[in-house]
């Protein structure tokens, strides 16, 4: 690797290599924006990160303890009084990567969760209930749409109100609607799917019937279909409005009150012959004491074409 490549590349991959921590010149790498560490068994921390990184997979890293991201990112949400919004708004160290994978980085995980009690996010009953208005503020502090995948179970799903069960594998979808008092700003659905064997699903969000948001097709590592497996637990949140970016440039933004609903399909799963069992969850992310979306009801469909009209 030449001094050339600190300024110019973007995707590394760094996978099962046997360091104990990032080597400390990675965050020179001004344009990175991809990094794979994917099975760096001795990996324990991740420190400094390359300023322009969008994906982050450190799944399979069994002895990683701590992400320094993660760990400002809490640190910098919980400020008490007024300030709170002001600065999580002002701070880009705030916001998630587009993609990270945790997947299997259990001794992570529990740490995460251990911090966000001692911070005061989750409610300490074992049960680890998040508290709603200080989740609607982390997550309504995104700028752009991101997704994590998770290892765990779909006890993780308790972090969401609103959840149901798919039956067999027939799309389902959630209907939202959208009160008067709405606004585009800091406002935003998130999207929690958890199942016991892998599976690619997509998902589309329609506002007045009109697709605004549609993520489909071969999988990749930042867009396409998705998928989770082996007890993962797949969360993506998607921001209100960037669902109006995807539109051509004479779009106008509809008026509320309106109508949206969320339809979520499985479309391919494993040959192992396992029985599923998927579990999907919706948040309305909106800020803190105002209530200005409504889930009106949730349902399975008997086919994709009853979902799609």
């Amino acid at each position: 690797m030449t001094v050339g490549c600190v300024f110019t590349l973007r995707k590394l991959d760094l996978s099962e290599s046997n360091f104990v921590s990032l080597p400390a010149c990675l965050a020179k790498f001004i344009k990175l924006d991809e990094l794979f560490l994917k099975g760096c068994k001795r990996l324990q921390e991740v420190s400094e990160l390359p300023p322009c990184l969008k994906l982050l997979d450190v799944g399979g890293c069994v002895s990683l303890e701590k992400i320094s991201k993660l760990s400002n990112f809490l640190t910098f949400f919980f400020i008490d009084g007024a300030q709170r919004l002001s600065n999580i708004l002002k701070h880009q160290k705030l916001q998630m990567f587009e993609l990270l994978d945790l997947t299997n980085c259990w001794r992570l995980c529990h740490n995460l969760v251990q911090e966000a009690e001692k911070r005061g996010l989750l409610v300490n009953d074992n049960n680890h209930h998040v508290k709603a208005d200080l989740f609607s503020l982390l997550l309504s502090s995104q700028k752009s749409p991101f997704s994590v995948l998770f290892p765990g179970s779909p006890e993780f799903l308790k972090w969401f109100p609103c959840q149901e069960d798919f039956k067999g594998s027939r799309p389902f979808e959630f209907h939202i609607q959208v009160l008067g008092n709405f606004t585009w700003q800091n406002t935003g659905l998130a999207l929690c799917v958890a199942c016991n064997e892998f599976i690619y699903w997509d998902f589309k969000i329609r506002i007045n019937e009109e697709i605004m948001w549609s993520e489909f097709g071969t999988p990749s590592e930042l867009n396409g279909a998705y998928y989770t497996g082996g007890a993962r637990i797949w969360l993506h949140y998607i921001p209100f409005n960037r669902m109006s970016s995807t539109r051509s440039s004479g779009y106008r933004r509809p008026l509320p009150p309106f109508e949206c609903r969320v339809t979520i399909y499985e479309t391919r799963i494993s040959r192992n012959h396992v029985p599923l069992k998927i579990n999907c969850g919706i948040y309305l992310v909106m800020p803190p004491n105002e209530e200005c979306m409504k889930l009106c009801h949730a349902q399975n469909f008997t086919d994709r074409l009853e979902a799609e009209n």
